[in-house]
């Protein structure tokens, strides 16, 4: 980094930050270390196969809590979940406690008595069929992928299908943003 203006320093001199400064790319690793250490204090364990996600049952019951960058979410019961947020406060992480109905551009909808949710990209789904439909509407469609007795083979010369430059924006644009809905 650059010293701020007005510091007067020599040409081979640097500063040493104490700490992280918010933007940088060590500041979210930073800030991940210092949250996964309290979620640890705390009683969680780190899911085996997916490294944002926590868990933690004792006698006020079950938590879940999702963690993207400083983006968190977390559902269980009501006891364990007002446990967890005085736990973060005393290790001094504030929050917000809000109603549930986007997390990372996701939409989440709940059914009336709150035992489930459903959660997609429906703004997500508008964009690839604005950006896409026009080119793909008349093109073979499949029950699903790798249908029995049917596959998926490159168009022969002659046969319907996507020229060079659509093809390659639907791979590099639609298949991108397909990616990025299943990811989320």
């Amino acid at each position: 980094m650059d010293c701020p203006k007005g510091l007067e320093h020599e040409e081979d001199e640097c500063l040493l930050l104490q700490r992280t400064i918010y933007g940088l790319v060590q500041s979210t690793r930073m800030y991940n270390l210092k949250f996964q250490d309290i979620l640890f204090k705390l009683g969680y364990k780190q899911c085996a196969c997916e490294p944002c996600l926590f868990y933690r049952e004792n006698e006020l019951g079950v938590t879940m809590l999702v963690s993207y960058v400083d983006d968190n979410a977390i559902a269980g019961d009501e006891a364990a979940i007002e446990d967890t947020l005085k736990g973060l406060n005393d290790n001094g992480l504030t929050f917000t406690k809000e109603s549930l109905t986007d997390y990372l551009s996701c939409e989440v909808v709940f059914n009336d008595d709150e035992t489930k949710a459903w959660i997609g990209q429906p703004h997500m789904v508008k964009k690839l069929k604005k950006e896409f439909w026009e080119e793909i509407k008349g093109l073979k469609r499949y029950e699903i992928p790798g249908t029995p007795s049917q596959g998926l083979v490159r168009v022969k010369e002659g046969e319907e299908g996507l020229d060079g430059p659509k093809h390659t924006r639907y791979r590099t644009g639609g298949v991108g943003m397909l990616l990025y809905m299943m990811k989320t």
